[in-house]
């Protein structure tokens, strides 16, 4: 018999007004979710919405976030709320990875560690550096010896992939034993064999990881076609829902045709209903895998009475109202542009990690990154739709990249008169080539001219991929692109929400000029 691993997808949290803070905490029946801590004698009831996942090598999502937990618990009524839980994740560039583990060593003496990297990475043994070359590089071999004693050596490495190949493996040799992969059944965390490995969306190994799973190995050579972490399809689970009242909401979950939904009452109280509205009513209903999402109703008490469109129409208003871009200051010129760089400082700008602008520098009318490895620069306004003008230079050599919302990448590189593909300069990143090669040599300025428009919800609130179409040096390269993912590197991948037009600043020197934007 196949067996199935259980996927956690939410809770819901249904109470009187009177709650406190939530926590997490076990629903019963093997679920995790939500609990409420009431204040005394409020009634508790639940909703547990949970996929089924039909393939058992799939990975399970990461434990429910506290900060859902306490927005369901304190989001008033209207609000929405949409949540993605990934079976696995897809990284191109800018990523980086920790893997943590313990070494066992059968017999005290020397021992060689053979890093193999593309590109940066360090290493701890026993909490003390043995490695560091935090440095883009190609493929390279760092060879370093230390003294163990036999028993158990803690191993920490980490590793960043910036532009490329993406290569990390980790080899030893020691007296009779030849230079190989360090083996699974010589590491093991938490009393397992192999390496705890985070895999993070960012070169710094910052915030939450996007992934974390356990590996046998550190023997990695991906290449330049992307990396595949934690399932063999990227997919992910999706729930949405707004508060009606202080005792329903209104919900929609939907996940790909390899799972199924199970609606379930989690915990004991009576006094909770569910709805699913299109199919056979109940409390308790198990849908078959389907592309097709499902919308209910559940709550304390009497149902409020929803139609199946009424319940749609109910989750797009929320989603609508929810939007909120933080436009940029105007008045816009004849033509409806507003100026992002006003040429002289700083001002609407902020780095993309902590306080400090890094390399970044505004000069002679240019907004300038003068050095590899500092931090990206970002507006602090936020959009959804819009055009974008923006004129760049950048030395022989080098490297950076134009975000829109902080999600999509159009490639800058010093790619004059190379071949065509989705990695040159005015390339949607890993994802479409430009129709022609038009990139001016290094030192020479050029322009892009950006229509772009945000993901957003069809009928079903599935994500309709953002577009978007270039112009090039006065030349249309890329007309009207969807947008099917993020592009690596990217801030989130929140999709239907407004985010900031990001400059990257971590791969090369470059400088920016005549920035702004104009909105449809």
């Amino acid at each position: 018999m196949t067996r199935t691993l259980a996927l956690l997808l939410a809770a819901l949290v249904l109470a009187s007004a009177a709650l406190a803070a939530p926590v997490i905490g076990p629903l019963g029946d093997g679920v995790h979710g939500i609990a409420c801590r009431p204040a005394p004698d409020a009634p508790v009831s639940a909703l547990a919405v949970t996929a089924t996942s039909l393939d058992p090598g799939q990975l399970a999502p990461p434990e429910l976030p506290q900060d859902l937990a306490q927005r369901l618990g304190d989001a008033p009524a209207g609000a929405y709320v949409r949540e993605q839980w990934d079976k696995g994740a897809f990284l191109i560039d800018s990523f980086s990875t920790r893997w943590t583990g313990t070494l066992k060593v059968d017999r005290e003496g020397e021992v060689t560690f053979y890093l193999t990297t593309d590109d940066g990475a360090r290493m701890w043994v026993d909490g003390e550096p043995l490695i560091d070359v935090w440095v883009p590089r190609p493929r390279t071999t760092s060879e370093e010896k230390v003294a163990l004693t036999a028993g158990e050596h803690p191993l920490v490495v980490e590793f960043y992939e910036g532009g490329g190949a993406a290569v990390a493996q980790l080899e030893w040799s020691a007296e009779g034993i030849d230079r190989q992969i360090i083996p699974a059944e010589r590491v093991s965390f938490d009393g397992q064999p192999g390496w705890r490995a985070e895999y993070f969306r960012n070169t710094e190994l910052q915030g939450e990881p996007a992934v974390a799973l356990t590996e046998e190995t550190i023997d990695h050579d991906w290449g330049e076609g992307g990396v595949q972490v934690g399932a063999e399809e990227p997919g992910e689970v999706v729930l949405e829902w707004t508060r009606l009242n202080d005792s329903a909401v209104v919900g929609r979950v939907h996940s790909g045709p390899e799972s199924q939904i199970i609606l379930r009452r989690a915990g004991t109280e009576p006094g909770l209903a569910v709805r699913v509205l299109g199919v056979e009513e109940g409390d308790a209903e198990v849908h078959p895998p389907t592309e097709r999402s499902y919308v209910f109703v559940a709550g304390v008490g009497e149902l409020p009475d929803l139609s199946e469109a009424q319940a749609r129409a109910t989750l797009r208003d929320a989603w609508l109202a929810s939007l909120s871009p933080n436009l940029p200051p105007g008045p816009p010129d004849a033509e409806g542009w507003i100026s992002l760089f006003n040429g002289t400082d700083t001002t609407g700008w902020k780095p993309r990690w902590g306080d400090s602008f890094g390399n970044w520098v505004a000069r002679d009318g240019e907004l300038v990154n003068d050095g590899h490895g500092g931090t990206d620069l970002m507006t602090e306004w936020t959009l959804l739709d819009y055009d974008l003008h923006i004129e760049f230079n950048y030395p022989a050599g080098s490297n950076s990249g134009v975000y829109f919302q902080g999600r999509y990448e159009v490639q800058l590189l010093d790619s004059f008169g190379g071949p065509l593909e989705s990695h040159q300069c005015g390339a949607l990143y890993g994802i479409q080539a430009p129709s022609q090669n038009v990139t001016r040599p290094a030192g020479e300025w050029q322009s892009f001219d950006a229509a772009f428009r945000s993901a957003t919800l069809d009928d079903d609130g599935r994500v309709v991929p953002a577009r978007l179409s270039l112009t090039h040096n006065d030349v249309l390269t890329i007309d009207d692109a969807a947008a099917t993912r993020a592009t690596g590197g990217e801030m989130d991948r929140d999709y239907l929400r407004p985010g900031p037009v990001l400059l990257q600043g971590t791969h090369g020197p470059v400088r920016f000029r005549n920035i702004r934007v104009r909105l449809p």
